[in-house]
């Protein structure tokens, strides 16, 4: 696939293509014990993603879910997969001259395996596009079909006592990126066991994962009170998914959950701060406490650390713009930074420095 294949070849079907096959990306180093054992289980993608530029925007979804089965002897990997999935292509210009729908089914099938530290995943993958284009009054149909092989890395595997999980994110075609995208990557995950425990919690944190997907697929054009909305909302399920894993369990099965859903917390979270400066007030700090994103025991420490730093500079700015008649902005300041670890704040490069406490005392609500 090519750029020089015109809409149908470079836009549409080499996106599809390039994302079935693109590599599995690094996931949160977790530590602990390799087990050995046969693990069965799903490896899934569902999510999308959006161009857009002054012509026309298309949205992407895919869809697919397939078996893998696993066998781990002394650290050493080695096993198959079979991930057959379908998707929809559906595009709009502004002034509705052009329209576009399509849908794709793909497949991507193979082997992963190698040392602990070496394993690699060896694919092949085979794609068809069906796709519907109307222009001026004319419509156009066309279809195209692509296979090819794929060898890649596949890195930081989780094994916890009788579970897999692994994440991955899937690179979308080069020859789109840049064109107005919202994200550049769709993130995927696999699971699987030993035995078959905890099917519901598996399946809540995989429609988790899909969502998060789906909104930050979505973005703006719901508007941004909506989307921050919609995005605290799932902030709020993973701080209850966290909830319902802390409960004590004879082996560390829930382990392989944990950080998936704090990496949900923490991907949410760390947009939010992109996309709505300012986001970073007490109903963020209480839930990226809750779930795990930030704060002393999260399951991914380094990406932790990350989202609780981007936190306290986007609070530093809510205090650089701060009225200071505003007493209740006041107190949702101070009490954040001290949710967040911010010990103090300057007022401006030479100005004079406050803590939390001194905030309070300008209120009256001080101690």
């Amino acid at each position: 696939m090519t750029a020089g294949r015109g809409l149908v070849g470079g836009l549409v079907a080499a996106a599809v293509i390039a994302v079935a096959a693109a590599p599995p990306s690094a996931i949160a180093q977790v530590s602990g014990p390799v087990a050995d054992g046969t693990f069965a289980g799903d490896i899934m993608i569902d999510g999308g993603f959006i161009t857009s530029d002054d012509r026309f925007t298309v949205e992407y979804t895919l869809d697919g879910t397939g078996p893998i089965e696993v066998t781990l002897v002394d650290g050493r990997m080695d096993g198959t997969f079979d991930l057959p999935g379908s998707g929809t292509m559906i595009g709009t210009s502004p002034d509705g001259a052009f329209t576009m729908d399509g849908t794709i089914d793909f497949r991507i099938a193979g082997t992963v395996g190698g040392p602990p530290g070496a394993y690699r995943m060896e694919a092949t993958y085979d794609s068809t596009t069906q796709v519907t284009i109307g222009a001026g009054g004319v419509t156009t149909s066309a279809s195209d079909t692509a296979s090819d092989r794929a060898s890649e890395a596949l890195t930081d595997v989780i094994v916890l006592c009788d579970y897999l999980l692994g994440r991955f994110d899937l690179r979308i075609a080069q020859e789109i990126e840049g064109t107005g995208m919202l994200r550049e990557t769709i993130s995927g995950l696999f699971q699987a066991t030993t035995r078959y425990t905890h099917e519901e919690l598996a399946a809540e944190i995989a429609d988790l994962r899909s969502d998060v997907n789906a909104w930050a697929a979505e973005g703006a054009p719901y508007g941004p009170e909506l989307a921050w909305s919609e995005g605290m909302d799932l902030v709020q399920r993973s701080a209850e998914l966290q909830q319902q894993m802390s409960e004590p369990s004879p082996c560390p099965n829930d382990a392989r959950f944990v950080t998936e859903v704090t990496l949900a917390a923490q991907d949410v979270l760390g947009e939010m701060i992109d996309l709505y400066p300012g986001t970073t007030a007490i109903p963020a700090a209480t839930l990226a406490l809750a779930s795990g994103a930030i704060g002393d025991g999260a399951a991914n420490p380094a990406a932790a650390q990350a989202l609780q730093q981007k936190m306290q500079v986007d609070l530093a700015q809510r205090f650089a713009d701060v009225d200071f008649n505003n007493s209740d902005a006041l107190i949702d300041i101070a009490t954040t930074a001290r949710m967040i670890g911010v010990d103090s704040f300057q007022a401006e490069p030479a100005g004079p420095v406050f803590t939390p406490g001194d905030l309070l005392l300008l209120t009256g609500a001080g101690e």
